[in-house]
């Protein structure tokens, strides 16, 4: 019996520290972005790795539309190269705060603190990419 309180105890332990550890009930909606705290210009940089090479970037997103947790706009980049486009893009805010943008071609997903954004940028196909997304809201 004192071997049965024993597990039950030590479960009962092992599930209030994986509580802590994942945060159910330690965080505030208030520390949650908003779509609308999306709104506006942000200058972002980028560096990693496409089609195989070291890769950097740098531009814009510009978020001019927000409906609930989405948002739209467009982005401006320019590589390190030369190349350079304008995209539009889709965006939304999970209620965990997590964000998620589409373009034409890839998806970045991250966080956004205090007017700075931080993720990563994912593209698959011939010249896939994989790179560390910054950003700053203007």
């Amino acid at each position: 019996m004192n071997r049965r309180i024993a597990t039950t105890l030590a479960i009962v332990a092992a599930a209030g520290a994986i509580t802590v550890a994942v945060g159910c009930g330690s965080s505030s909606s208030a520390d949650v972005p908003t779509a609308a705290e999306m709104k506006g210009t942000w200058t972002f940089s980028a560096r990693g790795f496409e089609a195989g090479r070291p890769a950097s970037h740098t531009g814009t997103i510009t978020v001019n539309t927000v409906d609930g947790p989405g948002f739209g706009g467009y982005e401006v980049w320019k590589s390190a190269t030369g190349e350079s486009g304008r995209l539009p893009i889709n965006g939304v805010i999970a209620p965990n705060g997590d964000v998620l943008i589409t373009d034409t071609y890839a998806e970045i997903t991250g966080t956004v603190s205090g007017g700075t954004f931080s993720g990563q940028y994912a593209e698959t196909g011939a010249d896939g990419s994989a790179l560390n997304v910054t950003g700053t809201k203007n």
